[in-house]
């Protein structure tokens, strides 16, 4: 048991699916921590079989598999923050409300992974899935990281919708504290990402877009960043903040040193 043993260093756990080809999910959660100077348990929710040319199969661990990691790496720690990645129905997605409550766990970032880039789903019952997230998960969260499309399909609301408008209606409605709406999706030559808190003016971030076509894991890669820079103790904008820069910064190595032909990971 744990008897409130606390850590020498920050601790961030992983709760997040497996990318075989070790771009995204799990793979890219341990990189970045490593990166960061975090230490980084994991608890896998799926196995997948995948590359850059999209997910080939998907398979949940199990309820009793997830429950019994999440058990194993908080009974014997007790973590800085939590990032939540890639949950692949709604039994996954209770038993992680379930360890939350029990353990009465801080700092979760969610970064609400249903689909990959590549292409292919990652969840048996995407809409399901998203519900039963929304209802249990993201009231516990410290923030949530959607991008454009993620934050129109989860608040149900026509693209042609104000963002900011969707973003706050979306927040109320599922009881979201803050809301990072990623911006990489639009275009122009400027990515600005933007933190929507209640009651509070927005913050922007905003950064260069880097020219390249190997950007697998950028969001897995940002979400686990933010959780790092909570961990280190930095308040919600500054962990935005170096988050950002890190991400750049990797995106710039992956597009230098290729990986796969096209599609390929950023680098740590």
């Amino acid at each position: 048991m744990n008897d409130g043993f606390k850590a020498a260093m920050p601790v961030v756990v992983s709760i997040a699916g497996s990318d075989c080809s070790g771009g995204a999910g799990i793979q890219a959660d341990i990189k970045t921590c490593a990166a960061l100077g975090v230490f980084c348990p994991t608890a896998v929710t799926a196995v997948t079989a995948q590359n850059p040319g999209g997910v080939k199969a998907v398979e949940y661990v199990g309820d009793r598999m997830l429950r019994l990691q999440l058990r194993a790496i908080f009974d014997s720690i007790t973590p800085d923050a939590v990032k939540i990645g890639m949950l692949p129905c709604a039994d996954a997605v209770r038993v992680i409300y379930d360890t939350a409550v029990e353990y009465d766990l801080k700092n979760i970032v969610i970064d609400l992974v249903l689909s990959a880039t590549s292409g292919g789903s990652l969840s048996g019952d995407t809409e399901t899935t998203a519900n039963a997230a929304k209802r249990l998960l993201f009231p516990l969260a410290v923030l949530v990281t959607p991008n454009i499309p993620e934050l129109y399909r989860l608040a149900g609301a026509d693209t042609g919708t104000d963002i900011s408008e969707v973003s706050m209606s979306f927040m109320t409605d599922c009881s979201v504290r803050n809301l990072l709406v990623k911006g990489g999706h639009l275009e122009g030559d400027i990515c600005t990402d933007t933190l929507y808190r209640q009651s509070v003016t927005p913050v922007t971030f905003s950064s260069p877009r880097i020219a390249t076509a190997h950007t697998h894991g950028t969001g897995c890669t940002l979400s686990s960043a933010i959780a790092c820079g909570l961990a280190h103790g930095l308040d919600l904008v500054s962990a935005i903040k170096n988050a950002k820069e890190f991400l750049e910064r990797a995106l710039r190595r992956g597009r230098e040193r290729p990986v796969f032909p096209s599609d390929g990971p950023l680098l740590h």
